[in-house]
């Protein structure tokens, strides 16, 4: 098993939404299982306010996947609801 500790250490000076592309999702899908819950919601926080447009994108749709199987409860609950909050809203925008 890979020691992700410190890798989890030096995760903040990354900008997450930057490295979730073709190689840079591998890396917090690698991170995710063994991290803490603060960890996860820190890397879950960054990208956010745009999970509708990275859950349509491969790369950044895998980590958002993780997120949800790996994640604590809590943090998959608040995903779940954005998501689905985002999609109902754009179809009550759309009328």
């Amino acid at each position: 098993m890979i020691d992700f500790s410190a890798v989890n250490g030096e995760w903040q000076k990354y900008d997450f939404n930057r490295i979730v592309d073709d190689y840079g999702n591998y890396l917090v899908q690698s991170i995710l299982p063994n991290s803490s819950r603060e960890i996860q919601l820190k890397i879950v926080n960054s990208f956010m306010k745009n999970l509708v447009e990275y859950s349509n994108m491969k790369s950044s749709s895998n980590v958002i996947e993780k997120c949800l199987e790996y994640c604590n409860n809590d943090i998959q609950v608040s995903l779940i609801e954005k998501f689905t909050n985002e999609i109902i809203s754009s179809f009550v925008n759309f009328s």
